[in-house]
């Protein structure tokens, strides 16, 4: 038997065990509120906690009391960035606040450019998503494809814009992974944690260098 065989053998094994065991496996496991001593208690500790743990990471959090002060915030944000031209998911939250910005339609393009070439999307100067959940515990936001608009929008733009309610922020990943789920209308799932980053030369950190320089998250409500 081949490593590559001895290794799809263990993981079906492992697999297979994890099922018979059924969804009572899962509750054996402890609360996260009992594992972390910082596990967040009540909704404006885990706002907090995510603004300072978002700051740590060089991301920019910006709090929005309605959806007016959400429009005004993504202004500001845009506002540098001149004529540029910008994508945006189609998600409910985002078309509501855009609705709040029809000067500014124009300039932001929709799902129909989804299908475009990398090339395309990577001339984008920003890519605004609406986030399946947000993590107060880790400053990290949860995207699965169908909410984000497919996974380049939140790579390729240097700038990636975040929208998310006030009822998005959980306060562990395991509540996020709850809250993505396991339905079939999406492909794929991604916690970002902070702007692109690496320290691989000469333990230099440098943003940006496999994906956006910057991360906005505008939490409504």
């Amino acid at each position: 038997m081949s490593t590559r065989d001895n290794i799809l053998r263990r993981l079906r094994r492992g697999r297979d065990g994890w099922r018979s065991r059924g969804p009572s496996a899962v509750d054996e496991r402890r609360p996260d509120a009992e594992v972390f001593a910082d596990y967040p208690q009540g909704s404006e500790k885990a706002v907090e906690q995510f603004e300072t743990k978002l700051a740590a990471l060089n991301g920019r959090f910006y709090r929005a009391a309605d959806l007016g002060e959400a429009a005004r915030t993504l202004e500001d944000i845009l506002a540098p960035l001149g004529g540029e031209r910008f994508i945006a998911h189609e998600g409910s939250l985002i078309r509501e606040v855009l609705a709040h910005l029809p000067e500014l339609a124009w300039r932001i393009d929709g799902e129909e450019m989804l299908a475009a070439t990398s090339d395309a999307f990577s001339a984008y100067a920003a890519g605004i998503s609406e986030a399946t959940a947000l993590v107060a515990r880790t400053g990290s936001v949860a995207l699965n494809s169908r909410d984000a608009g497919g996974r380049r929008l939140t790579v390729l733009p240097p700038i990636h814009i975040v929208l998310a309610r006030r009822t998005d922020l959980l306060p562990s990943i395991d509540a996020a992974l709850e809250r993505l789920g396991g339905d079939d209308l999406w492909s794929n799932a991604v916690l970002i944690t902070g702007p692109s980053r690496t320290a691989d030369i000469e333990k230099i950190l440098i943003l940006g260098a496999h994906g956006p320089k910057e991360l906005h998250v505008i939490l409504v409500g």
